[in-house]
């Protein structure tokens, strides 16, 4: 499920731009470990809140952070 949301999250960031296969695996590797630890501490938490609102403030706050290693892929399409 984490792969498949940093899939759609990534895609969504790239918006038609493309990567080098090796950036493009280290950046859903990194980000699937990143969702896998938010879901992780929010079963740990008991499940209280809903965790889609916190979801989004982390993927908006990231947005510059991910924005940047894509301009720092050296084979990258614009």
């Amino acid at each position: 499920m984490c792969g498949h949301v940093v899939r759609v999250h990534l895609s969504t960031v790239l918006n038609g731009r493309r990567l080098p296969e090796d950036d493009w695996e280290h950046l859903h590797r990194y980000y699937t470990c990143v969702a896998f630890g938010c879901v992780s501490w929010w079963l740990a938490s008991g499940m209280k809140d809903d965790v889609l609102p916190d979801v989004r403030r982390f993927t908006e706050m990231q947005r510059d952070s991910l924005e940047q290693m894509i301009a720092r892929s050296p084979g990258r399409e614009k």
